[in-house]
């Protein structure tokens, strides 16, 4: 496990080159109103986080996210946060997790892990950076933008959905064999779960930012292998969904109660089909 050891360059199936042997990840750090800001979109008077970054590096004289190449050994949020630290003197690590947005090139791939902060810390500029500073969202589109950041900024700032994943009711939709061990069964589709968030979108359009995975009884002793997958254990996980959800989620059950439950506190609801045929589509 050796520190820094993601430094490097990868030449991506894509054709251009990119830094991070084993992929990167930027932090989109926001400061403004908790219930406007979490599920957006973002309102034009909060603020963000931003660099300026260095005319020597890589699209330089472009604004755009801290960030870089993700070691071996860490996870997309240790690293976004880690970066930030180094190139502003922000220390988000308290920030509140909103979500996460994921490019993938399959040879690399990119994860904006998107976090509410408290306050405003006052950033200072390392090497890297001509610039840092908070700068209102109305005004982010006017500048020149990093093409990466540019081409993501709209996703970024739009809406975001939760996935409240009713566990047992969707992992009985399929048949691999969970009723020989629900706890495998649960963790098979937890680990599959992964490779939605921040990739997926509802069938409105509207991106899946974080996961929520709701256990119960016999499948609880479930881990998750991605900050941004949630993984809750309940007595009763149909009663913690129904007293727990809101607008801006979208529950994943065929429960006929649940679903009229959840659809009462405000959230959408929709199949298991669906996330399967999400899961699937990723797996291809």
């Amino acid at each position: 496990m050796a520190v820094s050891d993601g430094n490097g360059w990868v030449e991506c199936a894509c054709g251009s080159r990119h830094w991070g042997r084993f992929g990167a990840a930027g932090l989109l750090l926001v400061h403004g109103p908790a219930g406007a800001v979490d599920r957006g979109p973002l309102p034009g008077t909060s603020t963000v986080l931003l660099q300026h970054r260095a005319e020597w590096s890589h699209e330089g004289g472009t604004w755009g996210l801290p960030g870089g190449a993700r070691d071996s050994h860490e996870d997309i949020v240790t690293t976004a946060l880690r970066e930030t630290w180094e190139e502003t003197g922000i220390d988000a690590s308290s920030s509140a997790l909103l979500g996460v947005q994921r490019v993938d090139h399959g040879s690399w791939s990119y994860a904006t892990v998107v976090m509410r902060a408290d306050r405003r810390g006052d950033p200072r500029r390392n090497r890297e950076s001509r610039d840092v500073r908070w700068l209102p969202v109305a005004d982010v589109a006017d500048l020149p933008l990093h093409p990466g950041f540019a081409r993501s900024w709209p996703v970024l700032a739009g809406p975001r959905v939760r996935l409240v994943v009713d566990v047992a009711n969707t992992m009985g939709s399929r048949p691999d064999g969970w009723w020989r061990d629900r706890a495998l069964g649960a963790q098979r589709l937890v680990d599959d779960l992964t490779s939605l968030v921040g990739m997926a979108t509802t069938p409105d359009g509207q991106l899946v930012s974080l996961i929520s995975a709701i256990v119960e009884g016999s499948a609880s002793p479930v881990v998750s292998p991605d900050p941004a997958v949630l993984v809750t254990a309940a007595p009763t996980a149909d009663e913690h969904i129904a007293g727990t959800v809101g607008p801006g989620d979208l529950v994943v059950t065929a429960d006929a109660e649940l679903r009229a439950a959840a659809q009462e506190r405000g959230a959408e609801v929709i199949g298991p089909g669906w996330v399967l045929d999400r899961i699937a589509e990723a797996g291809r």
